[in-house]
């Protein structure tokens, strides 16, 4: 994959994956109820997206390209991560306050080390 096309994936990954995957997360009360809204956003966000699909398909469906180049530990933590969050589902899908706290910031968590792959491996020397 040459570095522009790489940019484009990593990018893609961010966004698809990362950032809209973490939105409903950005937004949890820190402590006390989290509002039922917040859960279904969540579940949305992570589970259900509005494609159909669910974050833990997308980051396998972006994150294979840029695999198949080897040398990518960091998405092997990634997908770690997107293999908690995907555990969680039927607790957080009951409203597990804890669940859904860790889904959230596992969300948040994977959000910012693929944001850091991206920084990481565009830098132009």
């Amino acid at each position: 994959m040459n570095a522009e096309a790489l940019r484009t994936q990593l990018g893609r990954l961010l966004h698809d994956v990362g950032k809209h995957g973490a939105r409903a997360a950005r937004n949890l009360p820190p402590e006390g109820a989290i509002p039922e809204a917040l859960t279904r956003m969540l579940i949305a966000d992570l589970f259900e997206r509005s494609d159909g699909t669910r974050v833990s398909n997308l980051f396998a469906t972006l994150a294979s390209p840029i695999e198949a180049d080897g040398g990518w530990p960091e998405l092997a933590r990634c997908r770690a991560i997107v293999e908690a969050i995907d555990a969680l589902e039927p607790r957080v899908r009951a409203r597990q306050e804890p669940s859904i706290r860790e889904a959230a910031a596992l969300a948040l968590l994977l959000e910012a080390r693929l944001r850091a792959i991206l920084a990481s491996r565009t830098e132009t020397p």
